[in-house]
């Protein structure tokens, strides 16, 4: 378990008989590309490679988590974005695409509310 904020795609199985939840995988791993997001966020899992989709919302450099402010107001002062992030279901996870958008050090940020994969169609 990670002592440190971050966000993270978590899949559990259910026993519905004895009513017990295990965790079975999570998405994210501590490194330089782990995630802390403050807001909305979408996770969903892909049939067709059994893979998983995770939207982060709305992301914070988790170097300004202890300085950020939490009012609407203050909003601005910090660089939001985010990171739709497919993932292999292993252990541990492997990105497999990802994208990032930042903000370009103005007042444009960046958040991010659902996720979904659109298969290219073609020869």
């Amino acid at each position: 378990m990670l002592s440190t904020p971050n966000s993270q795609a978590v899949e559990f199985s259910i026993d519905e008989d004895s009513m017990t939840a295990r965790q079975r995988r999570q998405s994210e791993t501590m490194g330089p590309d782990w995630v802390v997001a403050i807001a909305m966020g979408d996770v969903g899992w892909l049939p067709h490679t059994e893979n998983v989709l995770a939207a982060y919302g709305a992301l914070l450099d988790p170097a300004s988590i202890g300085s950020a402010r939490w009012q609407s107001s203050s909003r601005l002062e910090f660089s939001q974005r985010t990171r739709p992030r497919e993932f292999m279901r292993s252990d541990p996870p492997e990105v497999v695409y990802e994208v990032a958008l930042q903000g370009d050090g103005s007042d444009l940020g960046w958040s991010l509310n659902g996720v979904g994969r659109i298969d290219c169609i073609g020869p």
